[in-house]
């Protein structure tokens, strides 16, 4: 495989920030993407996530997350997934 970097080649780096570090109770609190090109940051994207469970003080003092931030966010990552995606795929302005 050639690993060579390719600058015309966009990429995602992801960001994902859960509840606590155990997959089969916690959950995702928030989705974060930015998109590179040639070294250079070209969008962002962002979403709160409804855990749907209360957040724990020391996640909260580590992401600076609070319940209240997630209260009124949609409860599904599946809704937030497909919106990402399309934005990851899209040459324009992210959705959120």
């Amino acid at each position: 495989m050639d690993y060579r970097f390719d600058p015309d080649q966009d990429y995602v780096v992801v960001d994902i920030e859960t509840t606590g570090a155990w997959s089969s109770g916690d959950r995702i609190t928030e989705i974060g993407a930015v998109k590179v090109r040639n070294h250079q940051v070209v969008d962002e994207w962002q979403s709160l996530v409804n855990p749907q469970r209360p957040i724990p003080a020391k996640i909260v003092e580590l992401t600076g997350i609070t319940n209240q931030m997630v209260r009124d966010a949609p409860c599904s990552t599946k809704s937030r997934t497909v919106l990402w995606r399309s934005w990851v795929t899209a040459s324009s302005s992210p959705t959120t």
